[in-house]
């Protein structure tokens, strides 16, 4: 249906809830419409919208098109989400590869510095890492993943390569996010761990090109 006949059908819709909204309204008691008033109002109750002088059609278009602006609205919405939930069900699939299926040998480190054992993960919780990946499913309320893969306390406490810094900016939105204790800590114990991360001011899962950490040029994750 093309928009002036959609406007048209929700303007004779309109019209007609009006009317019957009028029609009890003027059957209640204590509702008193001068004579003028009630004779306009019952002539146009009872006359169908197609039959309307173009006048009165208009009245009735314009809350058509308020009502075409709402589904307009409402879909730019579902397809905004529906582009995130596909740019998160990716990312996510990059990131399983990332932590599971395609784990990188431990990377080497100075003398002073121990290697990592990425096999001593939990989530930030403190619980196992579920074996169906079922803490990367996307909270539709937020954007963010049920659950998120740390270091362990006992691979984090072997001490940091970097500082623990904890608050980052995403380079296309300028927005800041900040993070908790472990993420901060795994980040600084091991830099390559993450492949991406969560922007808070746009709501999604982006790479780690896209972030610098807060008052500096240096890209997370290097």
């Amino acid at each position: 249906m093309d928009n002036k006949k959609l406007e048209e059908a929700l303007a004779q819709y309109a019209h007609e809830t009006w009317s019957r909204w009028m029609k009890y309204m003027l059957s209640t008691e204590g509702v008193v419409l001068t004579a003028g008033a009630n004779l306009r109002w019952k002539r146009q109750m009872e006359t169908p919208y197609t039959e309307l002088p173009e006048e009165e059609k208009e009245s009735d278009r314009e809350e058509a098109r308020r009502m075409i602006a709402i589904f307009e609205n409402l879909e730019t919405q579902s397809q905004t989400i529906e582009a995130n939930n596909i740019i998160n069900k990716k990312l996510n699939e990059d990131l399983k590869k990332s932590y599971i299926h395609e784990r990188p040998k431990p990377v080497s480190r100075p003398p002073q510095n121990r290697e990592v054992d990425r096999t001593k993960v939990e989530l930030t919780t403190g619980e196992p890492v579920p074996k169906d990946y079922s803490h990367t499913e996307i909270e539709p309320e937020t954007g963010m993943q049920k659950g998120y893969i740390v270091l362990s306390d006992e691979e984090r406490s072997k001490g940091f390569v970097r500082p623990v810094r904890s608050t980052y900016t995403h380079k296309k939105c300028g927005g800041n996010t900040t993070m908790g204790r472990k993420l901060a800590e795994t980040y600084a114990r091991d830099p390559e761990f993450y492949t991406g991360t969560f922007c808070a001011i746009c709501g999604s899962h982006y790479s780690l090109t896209e972030f610098v950490w807060e008052g500096t040029g240096i890209q997370v994750g290097t």
